[in-house]
């Protein structure tokens, strides 16, 4: 069954056919976003209500080593996005000697590991919850790994600045504006990696005062991942193409027939693309078709007497972010039967009535899904 409408159509003149770019639902938006600022994210340790103080938000927070969960205000961070964090029961010496670090599992090897193991129960590696005697055959949880996080404003920077002395500094809540860089020290991009929706967020001061918020989602950057379809490549088995009654010649969507006098498809067809096993978190956010001729009017089409007709129509339709219908029209061209007379008006040759019956489409998609990651 077909889906809802799509959400936007693009039809331009391409020569004798048509470009039409077609989003799939709320795709458009994902990708202006991706293409602007990547994902939006905000972090908050503490949510404060109108009125309320930063200090009394953050009441519960004691100095020392603390784990709080980032649960229940859904804290989240994305990188290369700003996002504001709250901390408390810092000695205002210490203040701008703050590291900030995100702790993930989904993080690859090419990031720090994480050995900080009196601050995680956990870190010890030996097995999932519940394995029992931690044997040699429970599955290992793989390791947390680092990924830093830099203070780009709020009120440590303004106190790092030189503003107030130390000694009229009290111990209170302090506002954070951090952001995770797009590119990392190395000069690699920061990707490679999914979301995460249990990471860890890692605050720590010059004097040993470390905070850990658990259950962060940690947001990977996203990209566009532009892909041609209907060619030869690795790409063919990961998607899966029902073509429509008029059946096309080999695996394009090429469709011909002609004759003397011959019927065309009087109203089109549809294919349905369906794309197979997404990993990553990857999304198809739009679809781009190149159709063939589409001129219709008076004259076959290479200038004979006769007509040019369109039967049914191209188009794309979603059914969700991973199948659409590529719906096809047939262009059909009718040339007239054409008799050679001699000079004394008497018929020497004879050239028949000729019908074409003609589909044809080009198809790439644009998927969107984190950085340096494959979508299979």
């Amino acid at each position: 069954m077909r889906g809802s409408a799509a959400a936007e159509a693009q039809q331009n003149a391409v020569g004798g056919g048509r470009s039409l770019t077609t989003f799939a639902p709320g795709g458009e938006q994902l990708l202006r976003s991706v293409e602007t600022q990547g994902a939006a994210a905000q972090l908050q340790t503490a949510r404060e209500q109108a009125g309320m103080a930063a200090s009394d938000a953050v009441a519960s927070l004691q100095p020392g080593v603390r784990s709080i969960d980032g649960r229940s205000s859904q804290a989240r961070i994305s990188v290369g996005t700003a996002a504001r964090l709250v901390v408390a029961g810092f000695a205002p010496q210490s203040l701008c000697d703050l590291q900030v670090r995100v702790l993930s599992r989904a993080l690859p090897d090419t990031y720090p590991l994480h050995k900080d193991e009196h601050l995680s129960a956990d870190l010890n590696f030996h097995g999932l919850p519940g394995g029992g005697d931690g044997a040699s055959s429970t599955p290992s949880r793989p390791p947390q790994r680092e990924l830093p996080v830099t203070v780009v404003g709020g009120d440590v920077t303004a106190l790092c600045n030189g503003s107030p002395t130390p000694q009229v500094m009290r111990p209170r809540a302090y506002s954070l504006t951090v952001m995770i860089p797009p590119g990392l020290d190395n000069g690699r991009r920061t990707g490679g990696f999914e979301d995460d929706a249990d990471a860890v967020l890692e605050v720590r001061a010059g004097d040993g005062t470390v905070y850990q918020m658990s259950g962060v989602t940690l947001v990977a950057l996203r990209e566009p991942l532009h892909l041609t379809i209907f060619r030869a490549g690795p790409l063919q088995t990961v998607y899966k193409v029902t073509y429509g009654d008029w059946k096309p010649l080999g695996v394009a969507p090429y469709r011909f027939a002609e004759g003397q006098s011959i019927d065309c498809p009087a109203n089109g067809g549809g294919d349905l693309i369906s794309f197979n096993g997404m990993k990553h978190g990857f999304a198809l956010v739009s679809a781009n078709m190149i159709t063939d001729r589409v001129d219709t009017g008076d004259g076959d089409g290479f200038h004979n007497a006769g007509s040019r007709v369109m039967l049914g129509a191209y188009g794309i339709t979603f059914n969700d972010n991973q199948s659409f219908f590529a719906g096809w029209g047939v262009w059909r061209s009718h040339r007239s039967e054409i008799g050679i007379t001699s000079g004394m008006g008497a018929v020497v040759d004879v050239r028949p009535a000729h019908d074409i019956c003609l589909s044809n489409y080009y198809l790439s998609v644009t998927l969107v899904g984190p950085l340096d990651m494959a979508p299979w």
